[in-house]
């Protein structure tokens, strides 16, 4: 599977995307995804949601988020999110400093 992120614009693997999410569980309390739509595509489907959680300061975040997913033989084999950066830019802080 490939996965694409509008915010980097570059294509990771699931372990990559696996890396961040288990840094976003660690960071954010009561990390969740609520669902609000997902529609059927001829080759996968499109789904709106919103992240929610608590930053360490105790700041509530809401990034709204939609992926586009293309599935072949009942398996996404790509995956492209678009997410709202300004929203995001509250966990910013909370980043790695990139490996040297």
């Amino acid at each position: 599977m490939v996965i694409w992120h509008n915010t980097t614009d570059r294509e990771i693997g699931p372990e990559d995307n696996y890396r961040t999410l288990r840094w976003l569980s660690g960071v954010l309390t009561g990390m969740r995804y609520e669902k609000e739509r997902r529609r059927p595509t001829p080759d996968g489907f499109v789904q709106q949601h919103v992240l929610r959680g608590t930053t360490p300061d105790g700041q509530e975040i809401e990034v709204r988020a939609c992926f586009v997913a293309t599935v072949r033989d009942d398996r996404i084999v790509r995956l492209e999110e678009y997410l709202d950066s300004a929203a995001s830019r509250v966990l910013d802080p909370y980043r790695e400093p990139p490996a040297r």
